[in-house]
């Protein structure tokens, strides 16, 4: 959501259905990645905080950096 300096009313955030997608899926994906390419280091724990992390980094990088 977002504020028109404007008038001062509150806007729904731009639609990101491509982003939207790739968040659900993310943590699964990154699960399965790190279960297969790192098993010796491998933790839900820490997917699950790699995938957070990506998640976020790519909705920062969607809304052009704003917080």
């Amino acid at each position: 959501m977002s504020t028109n300096p404007v008038t001062s009313v509150v806007t729904p955030a731009a639609p990101r259905p491509a982003l939207d997608g790739l968040l659900a899926v993310l943590p699964a994906a990154v699960d399965a990645a790190m279960r297969k390419t790192l098993p010796h280091h491998y933790t839900p724990e820490l997917a699950r905080q790699t995938a957070a992390d990506t998640a976020a980094r790519l909705t920062h990088a969607h809304t052009g950096g704003a917080r």
